[in-house]
Protein backbone atom coordinates (compact mmCIF):
# COMPACT_ATOMS: atom_id res chain seq x y z
CA UNK A 1 0.00 0.00 0.00
CA UNK A 2 1.39 3.30 -0.77
CA UNK A 3 1.36 6.49 1.45
CA UNK A 4 -1.47 8.06 -0.76
CA UNK A 5 -3.57 5.00 -0.27
CA UNK A 6 -2.88 5.04 3.62
CA UNK A 7 -3.89 8.88 3.91
CA UNK A 8 -6.70 8.15 1.74
CA UNK A 9 -7.96 5.69 3.94
CA UNK A 10 -7.45 7.20 6.59
CA UNK A 11 -9.37 10.32 5.47
CA UNK A 12 -12.43 8.40 5.06
CA UNK A 13 -12.28 6.97 8.03
CA UNK A 14 -12.21 10.58 9.61
CA UNK A 15 -14.82 11.98 7.85
CA UNK A 16 -17.35 9.19 8.37
CA UNK A 17 -16.61 9.38 11.74
CA UNK A 18 -17.07 13.03 11.96
CA UNK A 19 -20.47 12.66 9.97
CA UNK A 20 -21.80 9.34 10.68
CA UNK A 21 -19.86 8.78 14.36
CA UNK A 22 -18.42 5.62 13.59
CA UNK A 23 -16.85 4.23 10.38
CA UNK A 24 -15.72 0.44 9.31
CA UNK A 25 -12.62 1.94 7.64
CA UNK A 26 -11.26 2.95 11.01
CA UNK A 27 -11.13 -0.67 11.66
CA UNK A 28 -8.05 -0.89 9.62
CA UNK A 29 -6.02 1.27 12.15
CA UNK A 30 -5.07 0.75 15.38
CA UNK A 31 -5.46 3.22 17.84
CA UNK A 32 -1.53 4.20 17.29
CA UNK A 33 -1.86 4.44 13.82
CA UNK A 34 -5.20 6.65 13.85
CA UNK A 35 -2.65 9.19 16.12
CA UNK A 36 0.03 8.67 14.02
CA UNK A 37 -1.89 9.91 10.94
CA UNK A 38 -3.48 12.65 12.99
CA UNK A 39 -0.04 14.04 14.50
CA UNK A 40 1.11 14.06 10.89
CA UNK A 41 -1.76 15.88 9.56
CA UNK A 42 -1.28 18.47 12.27
CA UNK A 43 2.52 18.37 11.16
CA UNK A 44 1.44 19.64 7.40
CA UNK A 45 -0.95 21.95 8.74
CA UNK A 46 2.12 23.38 11.12
CA UNK A 47 4.58 23.36 8.46
CA UNK A 48 2.63 24.22 5.47
CA UNK A 49 -0.26 26.50 7.02
CA UNK A 50 0.68 28.04 10.07
CA UNK A 51 4.15 28.73 12.19
CA UNK A 52 6.62 26.27 10.17
CA UNK A 53 7.30 29.00 8.07
CA UNK A 54 7.40 32.84 8.12
CA UNK A 55 6.31 33.31 4.45
CA UNK A 56 3.20 30.97 5.51
CA UNK A 57 1.51 34.43 7.04
CA UNK A 58 2.54 37.04 5.62
CA UNK A 59 0.13 36.77 2.93
CA UNK A 60 -2.30 37.53 5.91
CA UNK A 61 -0.95 40.82 6.68
CA UNK A 62 -3.46 42.93 4.45
CA UNK A 63 -5.95 40.83 5.91
CA UNK A 64 -5.17 41.95 8.99
CA UNK A 65 -4.73 45.01 7.93
CA UNK A 66 -8.39 45.36 6.53
CA UNK A 67 -9.70 43.95 9.67
CA UNK A 68 -7.93 46.47 11.67
CA UNK A 69 -9.13 49.55 9.72
CA UNK A 70 -12.89 47.91 9.69
CA UNK A 71 -12.72 48.06 13.29
CA UNK A 72 -11.97 51.76 13.47
CA UNK A 73 -14.42 52.64 11.27
CA UNK A 74 -17.17 51.04 12.58
CA UNK A 75 -17.09 53.74 15.59
CA UNK A 76 -15.32 56.49 13.85
CA UNK A 77 -18.36 57.42 12.30
CA UNK A 78 -20.56 57.55 15.83
CA UNK A 79 -23.41 55.76 14.67
CA UNK A 80 -24.88 53.01 17.19
CA UNK A 81 -26.16 50.96 14.59
CA UNK A 82 -24.77 47.22 14.50
CA UNK A 83 -22.05 47.00 11.77
CA UNK A 84 -21.25 43.61 10.03
CA UNK A 85 -18.18 42.44 7.90
CA UNK A 86 -18.11 39.02 6.72
CA UNK A 87 -15.22 37.30 5.15
CA UNK A 88 -14.95 33.55 3.89
CA UNK A 89 -12.16 31.37 3.95
CA UNK A 90 -10.04 28.10 3.24
CA UNK A 91 -8.76 26.61 6.83
CA UNK A 92 -5.38 27.52 5.31
CA UNK A 93 -6.68 31.42 5.83
CA UNK A 94 -7.69 30.62 8.91
CA UNK A 95 -4.62 29.46 10.84
CA UNK A 96 -2.25 31.64 8.81
CA UNK A 97 -4.24 34.29 10.39
CA UNK A 98 -3.88 32.56 13.65
CA UNK A 99 -0.06 32.55 13.59
CA UNK A 100 0.30 36.05 12.50
CA UNK A 101 -2.19 37.11 15.45
CA UNK A 102 0.40 34.68 17.51
CA UNK A 103 -2.42 32.62 18.52
CA UNK A 104 -2.13 28.59 19.13
CA UNK A 105 1.79 28.85 19.08
CA UNK A 106 3.17 26.11 20.83
CA UNK A 107 6.48 25.97 23.39
CA UNK A 108 7.71 22.79 21.15
CA UNK A 109 7.96 22.84 17.40
CA UNK A 110 6.48 19.37 16.21
CA UNK A 111 8.61 17.70 14.44
CA UNK A 112 9.01 14.07 12.66
CA UNK A 113 11.45 13.37 15.14
CA UNK A 114 9.84 14.65 18.27
CA UNK A 115 6.18 12.53 18.09
CA UNK A 116 4.77 11.92 21.56
CA UNK A 117 4.13 8.31 22.26
CA UNK A 118 1.54 9.44 25.00
CA UNK A 119 -0.16 11.17 22.08
CA UNK A 120 -0.11 14.38 23.68
CA UNK A 121 0.78 17.25 21.26
CA UNK A 122 0.14 20.92 21.36
CA UNK A 123 -0.71 21.87 17.73
CA UNK A 124 -3.82 20.68 16.87
CA UNK A 125 -4.45 21.77 13.69
CA UNK A 126 -8.22 19.83 13.35
CA UNK A 127 -9.14 21.62 16.54
CA UNK A 128 -8.16 24.79 15.12
CA UNK A 129 -9.49 24.93 12.03
CA UNK A 130 -11.84 21.58 11.59
CA UNK A 131 -13.84 21.50 8.56
CA UNK A 132 -14.74 25.13 9.10
CA UNK A 133 -13.63 27.52 10.87
CA UNK A 134 -14.57 31.04 12.12
CA UNK A 135 -13.26 34.29 13.58
CA UNK A 136 -15.17 36.69 14.92
CA UNK A 137 -14.44 40.20 16.06
CA UNK A 138 -17.55 42.02 17.88
CA UNK A 139 -17.61 45.28 18.64
CA UNK A 140 -19.32 46.76 21.74
CA UNK A 141 -19.53 50.32 22.46
CA UNK A 142 -20.07 50.41 26.41
CA UNK A 143 -22.91 53.27 27.23
CA UNK A 144 -22.51 55.59 30.29
CA UNK A 145 -18.62 55.23 30.27
CA UNK A 146 -17.71 58.60 29.08
CA UNK A 147 -19.72 61.93 28.57
CA UNK A 148 -17.13 62.15 25.13
CA UNK A 149 -19.11 61.73 22.12
CA UNK A 150 -17.91 59.06 20.11
CA UNK A 151 -15.11 58.36 22.51
CA UNK A 152 -12.65 55.22 21.14
CA UNK A 153 -12.16 54.40 24.80
CA UNK A 154 -15.51 53.36 25.09
CA UNK A 155 -15.75 50.47 22.63
CA UNK A 156 -14.90 47.02 23.25
CA UNK A 157 -13.95 44.30 21.18
CA UNK A 158 -14.91 40.23 22.21
CA UNK A 159 -13.00 38.13 19.68
CA UNK A 160 -14.39 34.77 19.33
CA UNK A 161 -12.99 31.35 17.19
CA UNK A 162 -14.94 29.01 16.60
CA UNK A 163 -17.84 30.63 19.21
CA UNK A 164 -15.90 30.45 21.90
CA UNK A 165 -13.64 33.49 23.54
CA UNK A 166 -10.12 34.23 23.00
CA UNK A 167 -7.55 36.56 24.79
CA UNK A 168 -5.00 37.74 22.36
CA UNK A 169 -2.06 40.22 22.31
CA UNK A 170 -2.05 42.68 25.68
CA UNK A 171 -5.83 41.85 26.02
CA UNK A 172 -6.24 40.56 29.18
CA UNK A 173 -9.61 39.89 29.33
CA UNK A 174 -12.01 38.69 26.53
CA UNK A 175 -13.37 42.47 26.32
CA UNK A 176 -10.32 44.12 24.88
CA UNK A 177 -10.34 47.89 24.21
CA UNK A 178 -10.69 48.54 20.96
CA UNK A 179 -7.29 51.14 20.90
CA UNK A 180 -5.09 48.50 22.63
CA UNK A 181 -6.25 45.56 20.06
CA UNK A 182 -5.89 48.01 16.86
CA UNK A 183 -2.66 49.19 18.45
CA UNK A 184 -1.46 45.47 18.82
CA UNK A 185 -3.10 44.25 14.76
CA UNK A 186 -1.44 47.14 13.28
CA UNK A 187 1.96 46.13 15.19
CA UNK A 188 1.27 42.84 13.61
CA UNK A 189 1.18 44.00 10.48
CA UNK A 190 3.98 46.64 10.83
CA UNK A 191 6.46 43.48 11.54
CA UNK A 192 5.23 42.28 7.41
Amino acid sequence: MTLDELQSLYEICATEMNLFGASNWCKLFSQSDLRAMEYLYDLQEYWYSSYGYRINYLPYCVLLQDIASHLESSVASGSTSTKKIFKFAHSTTIQGLFALLGLYRTSVIPTADNYPLDGNWEYRGGIISPYAANIVFSVFRCAGRSTLPNAIGDVKVLITHNEQPLKIGPCDSYYCDLTTLTSYLRSKVGSC
